[in-house]
């Protein structure tokens, strides 16, 4: 079964995320890198960072995890607009840009982000404000983060309100 996620009901393009299992960022207590769980070295969302004051308990692993593909019905209009990675992509020589599939929309298929930043950051590019939590978790603080480097939203100021809101709050 697939999730549904309508950011803009009337939008023009559908972003998968195939189904995500593993960490954002390991924590380990030891110096030892024996210790740490394996992990598959071609997993394109983990690193390794190894803090002193963390416990297993705090492991970030379970948020982490989506064990059905999430579809994110969006505007590409609104994506070009704040993210030059979605620009080049929509509206270059691509796939992405020029098969529009039975449903009436084009499609990207992202992998490696965590689901919920995901639609956090959607829900910014697309204006729905009032569906943005008011605090985030460090955590999720750079896994948002992690998008809008990816993405290339870094000049988009509906982010940087967000951004400020965010670290006055205590990030």
């Amino acid at each position: 079964m697939c999730e549904s996620y309508d950011v803009d009901p009337d939008g023009d393009l559908l972003i998968i995320l195939p189904s995500t299992e593993g960490a954002f960022a390991l924590w380990n207590d030891s110096d030892d890198l024996e210790a740490l769980p394996d992990v598959p070295e071609s997993d394109p969302g983990v690193g390794i960072i190894s803090s002193p004051s963390t416990t297993d308990e705090e492991t970030p692993l379970a948020s982490y995890t989506s064990p059905s593909p999430l579809h994110l019905k969006v505007s590409s209009k609104h994506l070009i607009l704040a993210s030059r990675r979605f620009k080049k992509m929509l509206t270059g020589n691509w796939e992405e840009a020029n098969i529009i599939h039975q449903d009436g929309c084009r499609h990207v298929t992202l992998e490696g982000f965590d689901p919920t930043a995901l639609k956090i950051l959607l829900d910014i590019i697309h204006g729905k404000t009032r569906k943005v939590p008011r605090d985030l978790s460090l955590e999720m603080l750079a896994k948002v983060s992690v998008l809008v480097d990816d993405f290339e939203c870094h000049a988009s100021h509906i982010l940087q309100l967000s951004y400020a809101m965010w670290v006055s709050l205590g990030h």
